[in-house]
């Protein structure tokens, strides 16, 4: 599914079965940070759940997101660029992969997602 957000809506719950953009972070799992220095995607509640996934390759499968997460998770992605890929914990326990699909200025960030069961 492709999602956007944006500064007004920069939260989103993956755990739901068409994630949005959402103004609140009441049931969201993740926000993009547009007002730090660098654009990122972090968790809401502070945890060690995201992983950066290698930038080339296959598509990372849920285990391999599952086992980077867990040998390397962090609370942030760094600085979000086009093509990057994130795989995220969502507080359902889920597993997500992002990828970044678009990075036009800090007014939106676009990305693919795919979260499994």
């Amino acid at each position: 599914m492709r999602i956007t957000l944006k500064p007004d809506a920069h939260y989103i719950d993956l755990d739901t079965s068409s994630p949005f953009g959402q103004p609140g972070s009441k049931g969201a799992d993740a926000f993009v940070g547009f007002n730090l220095p660098d654009l990122t995607l972090g968790p809401i509640k502070s945890a060690d759940v995201v992983a950066i996934a290698p930038p080339d390759g296959p598509e990372p499968t849920r285990d391999d997101c599952a086992q980077a997460i867990a040998k390397r998770g962090t609370y942030t992605s760094g600085e979000l660029s086009q093509g990057m890929r994130v795989c995220l914990q969502t507080d359902e326990g889920h597993t997500a992969y992002l990828r970044i699909t678009s990075v036009p200025t800090r007014s939106a960030v676009m990305f693919e997602a795919t979260v499994w069961e």
